[in-house]
């Protein structure tokens, strides 16, 4: 594996077999091979959700922080922030929440079930 110390291989090794064991119910299972690993800082908003909005000088517009989700979104991320840069606002539906100014004023966005626990 490029790039990963013997520990990092070791560590990926001892998950798989962890998920074997605690999901799959497998406690014989052959040894699987590491096929791959990457490794990497993931950064995330306080509230994980995206932003969509205005940013610094005129013109300048930011759609970010979607983690895996932006990609199956993009679509309809690229419908809304065309709408905002040409007509001033979202119309498709309303990004409104996602402005940047929410961490300003401490309104966080919050889900019915929240999974915030799992990245601290």
């Amino acid at each position: 594996m490029c790039g990963t110390t013997h520990e990092q291989e070791q560590q990926a090794k001892f998950q798989i077999r962890q998920f074997d064991f605690q999901i799959l119910g497998v406690n014989h299972a052959p040894p699987r091979r590491v096929q791959s690993m990457a490794s990497g800082f993931y950064k995330t908003q306080p509230d994980q959700r995206a932003i969509m909005d205005k940013a610094g000088p005129e013109g300048f517009y930011v759609a970010c922080g979607f983690s895996g989700t932006g990609f199956k979104l993009s679509p309809a991320v690229g419908v809304c922030m065309a709408e905002l840069i040409l007509d001033g606002g979202a119309k498709l539906v309303d990004i409104s929440s996602l402005n940047l100014d929410r961490f300003v004023r401490g309104e966080l966005i919050q889900g019915e079930h929240s999974y915030g626990h799992i990245w601290k």
